[in-house]
């Protein structure tokens, strides 16, 4: 079935390439493999604000401004990480970087809006690589849907849920969409 992208208020297909998320945790904040620092205080599934997918499925870290969560896993090259983040109350800013190669630092204002940040670096031989969320405010954040791609751009979340490796999402193709007969340009 094909997927609409509403952006802009236009309906269009949606096709992207093959693309793996390479966390094994996507959503689920509360597994081992994401290391909370001394300091940072996590509500997992919270019902105070609608995650992205319109659930409840949001995690709110709450820190000192100094602290922040991180995850890392085998991984090489290109990457880009990318993660949803909202804001408790009014504007704070927040630092994206990789607990392994923090040669790249990006800060990004956070609104109480859900936005996703993405931050691309190459780590080159570096034998793991991850996202870290750091300098967590004491009002707190929401955070949901962590992404890390082998490839120099975001594609749409891909969940996952324990998988070793993470999921993969196939490639889009469209063949044999119907008539010309029926379907104009």
């Amino acid at each position: 079935l094909p997927r609409i992208d509403y952006t802009g208020g236009v309906g269009s297909w949606k096709f992207e390439p093959q693309s793996t998320n390479l966390f094994p945790y996507s959503n689920d904040y509360s597994q081992s493999v994401w290391n909370k620092q001394s300091g940072v205080t996590a509500t997992y599934n919270t019902t105070e604000t609608l995650s992205p997918d319109g659930t409840y499925n949001a995690t709110k870290l709450v820190g000192n401004g100094t602290v922040g969560i991180y995850s890392q896993t085998a991984a090489t090259g290109l990457l880009t990480r990318s993660i949803y983040i909202k804001s408790v109350t009014g504007n704070v800013n927040v630092i994206l970087k990789d607990p392994a190669f923090t040669t790249l630092l990006k800060s990004v204002l956070v609104t109480t809006e859900w936005q996703r940040f993405e931050l691309t670096e190459n780590n080159g031989q570096s034998i793991s690589s991850g996202l870290w969320v750091d300098d967590i405010p004491s009002s707190g954040i929401y955070i949901y849907g962590a992404q890390l791609e082998s490839q120099s751009f975001s594609t749409s979340y891909i969940p996952t849920s324990g998988q070793s490796g993470g999921v993969t999402r196939l490639a889009d193709v469209a063949n044999n969409a119907g008539s010309s007969d029926l379907i104009n340009s």
